[in-house]
This record gives structure tokens, sequence and C-alpha cells, in this order.
């Protein structure tokens, strides 16, 4: 009998796993069609994106971002992407990065709120600063690119 109970409650488990992975790869190839649809002409490096998608999020993560600067010396100036399902943009472009930071910056649009829980990268990186946080990181870049 408590055989019995263990082998459901162990099937139930690994169903549940097996559906959870599925939605997950099934919702981020989605995105990932919609984001190649919508996009067109920006580079993406498919032969580096991962069956989550999270391979934008990996290329910045890895050690001194050596994988996204390899594939912008590759693919040039831009790169574009999925941080989960949000779309994102790498680029290299100066010219850009002074139109954001220092031309636009009462424009500025909060970025997005990732739902992991990442406090050493919401602290300062201004990737992902929100309101006066942004404001500050902005005060102290924009001099670099005047």
């Amino acid at each position: 009998m408590m055989f019995e109970i263990l082998l459901v409650v162990a099937t139930a488990l690994l169903l549940s796993l097996i559906v959870t992975v599925a939605n997950q790869t099934i919702r981020s190839r989605l995105a990932l069609y919609k984001f190649l649809k919508t996009y067109k002409g920006l580079p993406v490096p498919l032969d580096q994106v991962s069956w989550f998608s999270n391979h934008m999020f990996k290329w910045a993560m890895d050690e001194n971002c050596q994988t996204l600067n390899e594939l912008h010396k590759k693919h040039g100036k831009y790169l574009a992407g999925l941080i989960h399902e949000l779309p994102c943009l790498s680029t290299t472009d100066l010219d850009l990065l002074k139109t954001l930071v220092v031309d636009s910056a009462s424009k500025h649009i909060n970025r997005a709120q990732l739902k992991i829980p990442m406090k050493e990268l919401e602290s300062d990186c201004i990737l992902f600063a929100r309101d006066d946080q942004w404001r500050r990181l902005r005060k102290a870049f924009a001099p670099a690119l005047k």
C-alpha cells in the first residue's frame, strides 16, 4: 500500500515537471518566433539561442561579457535577443548610447523588472535601473559620453 502511494506521488511529480518544462519551452519558442518576425533586420545570433530564451542574459553574465564581445565582433554594433520573453538590444554604438543617456534622458522609460531576485545587479546596474536610480547613474555616465 505504501509503495503504491509513493509510486503515485513520484509519477505526479514527474508529470508536473514534464508539463512545466514543456510549457516553458513552448512559451520561449513562441516568444522567439514572434521576436524574429517583429524585429526583422536586427542580427540575432541564432546559433547561440538556448531553448529557454535566456540567451541574452547568458551572454552578458559570463566572465567580462566575453561571449557578448565576441558576438559583437562577429555580427556588428547591434545584437538583438531575449531575456526570458522580453526583447533586448545590445549595442556598441556610442552615438546611440549618447542619444539615450544624454540627449533623450528626460524621455526615460523604466526598465523592465525581471521577476528573479538579483540584488547585486539591481543595485548599480544601468540595465535594470529605475526612477531615481536611473537619474543618478545617468548623471555619472553622461560626462564620459559627451
